[in-house]
């Protein structure tokens, strides 16, 4: 696919490392270092580019790691990765981050990802038809490795990463936000549940609730 944005460095990433024929799609993980609920992850492709408006490419160009963007910039580019690609969330819960550890359950979220992918595609996500960059040093085991690379600081490299990284931590945000109104005094609405000096205390005062990851050291 012939990108809009040639000279960003996201978009010139993928037309390089996207072998010619195949649809190029992206896997990213969030709420991995996170002492509450699953973890959370996205997988994003591309489907129709040449659709964007002068305003979508506008807010395509800050197009980065999720992490370094403002949630203004994460809320406003939502509805344009909805519009103009294709997109999948999955989750590990915290029995499977418990029984599996927390690196097979982000790969469990990110297949499971794939999988709601290919059903909003609608076709199915081979290896013979898509290559995946996944964000990290490992290669995602329930995908062939030949059709995929795994990109250190993908999110920050890869626009379909990038668009996985959001979508995710949108979601996964959103998810923590709504539960933070019933367990009030954690911060959940401002940490995320990360180990902030203050979500730690928090647990040490108040206790442990039903949705903090029991395999985390959590005092």
């Amino acid at each position: 696919m012939k990108h809009p944005l040639p000279n960003h460095p996201l978009f010139e990433f993928d037309q390089t490392h996207c072998p010619q024929g195949f649809c190029l799609f992206g896997v990213d993980e969030v709420g991995r270092g996170s002492l509450m609920g699953p973890v959370t992850a996205g997988a994003f492709a591309w489907k129709c580019l040449e659709q964007a408006t002068p305003g979508d490419l506008h807010l395509l160009g800050f197009l980065n790691d999720s992490k370094k963007l403002s949630p203004a910039k994460r809320a406003a580019l939502v509805p344009v990765l909805h519009r103009l690609g294709w997109w999948g969330i999955g989750e590990a819960s915290i029995e499977e981050i418990a029984d599996l550890n927390i690196q097979q359950a982000s790969f469990l979220a990110g297949w499971r990802a794939i999988k709601a992918l290919e059903t909003q595609q609608g076709q199915a996500i081979t290896p013979t038809t898509h290559f995946l960059l996944m964000d990290g040093r490992l290669k995602l085991p329930q995908y062939p490795r030949e059709a995929q690379l795994a990109v250190v600081g993908g999110d920050a490299k890869s626009a379909v990463v990038a668009g996985a990284s959001i979508l995710a931590k949108e979601y996964r945000d959103a998810w923590v936000k709504q539960v933070a109104q019933g367990f009030t005094g954690y911060g959940w609405e401002r940490n995320m549940g990360y180990a902030t000096a203050a979500h730690r205390l928090a647990i040490q005062q108040l206790g442990v609730t039903p949705l903090h990851r029991p395999s985390y050291k959590l005092g």
